[in-house]
């Protein structure tokens, strides 16, 4: 790739190969143009007030774990249609407080994407939906006894009602997945294995166990590991180990919630077994979501899982002019995936929130974002 300014208001771009998605990569955060003499000046620059930016709001305060507040940028390309002066977030780790605050009139947003808030306390309130490439997934550590045996981890996703959790744990604002990428992505209508699939889930365990030379009663403790303070986790998790017991009768599979910062370090070097997480992408395109199982070197791979095939056809994906072609070779490496299962689909998500009726003018991603550039409140 070459870059080269040609002049003051245009940046040439010269790729290798064909991009259909450059213009949306172009416009995800990382891309977004910083100044070098500043950033260059003080490594911690993003971080403070005041940071120099070129989007329509500038951070003004920021309390860490508290609140932020935006502020419009008066030096905007735009600033004339930019119509809200000051946008005020609150950090808030207990959902009633917020749905309270909402009710009270002192909140104008609250919801997805900026929090998930448990349904039984919600329903009532966040009605509002809108599609979402997040989804829930279950990933392998594959380096581990047992969990890197493909039967196995066949058998265990296999055996998971997907809808029972979805109508249960989530009701409107997901649907079951049986396929890696979010619905919103989707390659193909039909999915790559049947939900709930009791009888060749209980084939597949059987032939894992023969191959091992194991009994049911030899399975080692299996930790299936989640964020502590998030309830959805926990309740998916519980119905999930449930669920693999009626069905398959293992009942080694230990619960382990564990704070988030702690969670995540331990997913990230291995140390975990089987981990519960949200995974959305940051850019709307499935290949980068594929991509973060390609090399098992790279920190993004938590299941430290690769395949030969796998990697080629994501290559070569790289190199395709068609759209049809290049989506062929991708469904075919999420087949792989799906093969392999070095993660059990849970359920692609909807965003589901709440918003001031007199709110208007906001552009709602697919990603996990929300454009306030233009927003405005109706009289």
């Amino acid at each position: 790739m070459g870059i080269h300014v040609q002049d003051e208001k245009t940046l040439v771009v010269e790729l290798e190969y064909p991009t259909p998605y450059l213009l949306e990569l172009m416009a995800s955060p990382q891309f977004f143009p910083a100044p070098s003499h500043i950033a260059k000046s003080d490594p911690e620059w993003a971080t403070k007030p005041g940071i120099v930016c070129n989007g329509p709001y500038t951070l003004e305060k920021w309390r860490m774990n508290s609140e932020l507040l935006l502020s419009k940028n008066t030096a905007y390309w735009d600033k004339s249609h930019v119509y809200i002066d000051n946008i005020e977030i609150y950090v808030m780790p207990h959902s009633a407080t917020v749905l309270s605050m909402y009710q009270l009139g002192e909140l104008d947003w609250v919801g997805s994407p900026f929090m998930r808030v448990s349904h039984d306390i919600s329903y009532k309130l966040l009605t509002e939906l809108h599609e979402d490439a997040l989804v829930y997934w279950l990933a392998f550590n594959t380096e581990k006894p047992i969990l890197n045996h493909p039967k196995f981890r066949k058998a265990l996703s296999y055996a998971i009602d997907r809808k029972s959790i979805t109508d249960n744990v989530f009701y409107q604002s997901a649907t079951p997945l049986m396929a890696a990428l979010p619905s919103s992505m989707s390659l193909k209508e039909m999915p790559y294995f049947q939900d709930n699939n009791q009888e060749l889930a209980k084939q597949y365990l059987q032939e894992a166990l023969e191959e091992l030379e194991l009994s049911l009663e030899d399975l080692p403790i299996i930790y299936l590991g989640y964020v502590a303070d998030l309830e959805i986790h926990h309740r998916t998790t519980q119905a999930i180990q449930d669920q693999w017991r009626s069905v398959l009768g293992i009942t080694n599979i230990q619960l382990h919630p564990v704070e988030y910062n702690v969670y995540f370090d331990d997913v990230t070097i291995g140390n975990y077994d089987i981990g519960f997480m949200g995974w959305a992408s940051h850019v709307n395109d499935p290949l980068f979501i594929l991509n973060s199982f390609k090399n098992k070197s790279e920190l993004i791979n938590k299941t430290n899982w690769e395949n030969n095939e796998f990697q080629c056809l994501l290559d070569i994906s790289e190199y395709s002019a068609s759209k049809k072609a290049r989506n062929c070779l991708l469904s075919e490496a999420e087949s792989i995936l799906m093969d392999e299962m070095p993660i059990i689909p849970i359920c692609s998500m909807k965003k589901r929130f709440a918003k001031n009726p007199k709110l208007k003018g906001v552009n709602i991603s697919n990603l996990q974002s929300v454009d306030f550039k233009s927003a405005y409140f109706e009289d």
